[in-house]
């Protein structure tokens, strides 16, 4: 492995961004390989997740990524001891989450299981601007990141009770999305807004696009030991 260090990585990056650098250079600079070559190089104690967030670039595995939560699955064992649960704990249900939560699709995991959970947003996953959720879900399974079981939803709104107000905090679940009585499509999602907590839902066709800085939770992809 080549080795640099990341003072010169920066300095290298700071002179393409300052345009001290001609395009006759920069295409040396490419044709030479030095930039690859930084970006697997030894940064001393820099993560390279890190070093590759610096340079712009998303992860490229999930070991780049650090579990965000680790949920257990399982506890509670029917869907009417998740809604008591959340209305004791003043958490709200939106009317579709309530809807899916009774469908069949709806599963609970029959013995206690731990999950990890990875947040990303959607520019995390590579996309500038909007992303289908077929793609975000291509992307993340290309980073070791699968869809959460379902039960994930309700699961995190009882433990997530420190979660920020706002609309860019809010946390979309991706999963395998469970047609409501309208036969429409829809994914938990769970929210803090004015109102308060909410285990709520959002479309979950896979056509449907998302902005970039909408946050997603996936589970990490357990390797199986043979």
């Amino acid at each position: 492995m080549k080795t640099a260090t990341l003072p010169q990585a920066v300095q290298v990056l700071d002179l393409i961004r300052k345009k001290e650098i001609s395009l006759e250079q920069l295409q040396a600079l490419l044709a030479s390989g030095l930039l690859a070559d930084l970006l697997d190089a030894d940064v001393g104690k820099i993560n390279r997740s890190d070093f590759r967030k610096f340079c712009g670039l998303g992860p490229t595995d999930a070991k780049d990524l650090p579990t965000w939560k680790t949920l257990r699955l399982g506890v509670l064992k029917t869907v009417e001891e998740y809604r008591q649960a959340m209305k004791a704990n003043g958490f709200k249900i939106g009317e579709y989450a309530d809807d899916i939560l009774g469908k069949p699709d709806f599963t609970i995991s029959s013995e206690e299981m731990d999950i990890e959970l990875v947040r990303l947003s959607v520019a995390d996953l590579g996309f500038k601007k909007v992303a289908m959720l077929s793609d975000i879900y291509v992307n993340a399974s290309k980073l070791g990141l699968d869809p959460c079981p379902n039960e994930v939803g309700p699961a995190l709104r009882l433990v997530y009770k420190d979660q920020p107000k706002g609309k860019c905090k809010w946390i979309v679940v991706a999963m395998k999305s469970i047609s409501d009585s309208d036969c429409d499509l829809r994914v938990f999602r769970v929210v803090h807004d004015d109102y308060g907590r909410w285990l709520s839902t959002c479309c979950g066709d896979a056509g449907i696009f998302y902005e970039a800085d909408c946050l997603f939770v996936f589970a990490r992809r357990k390797v199986v030991q043979v």
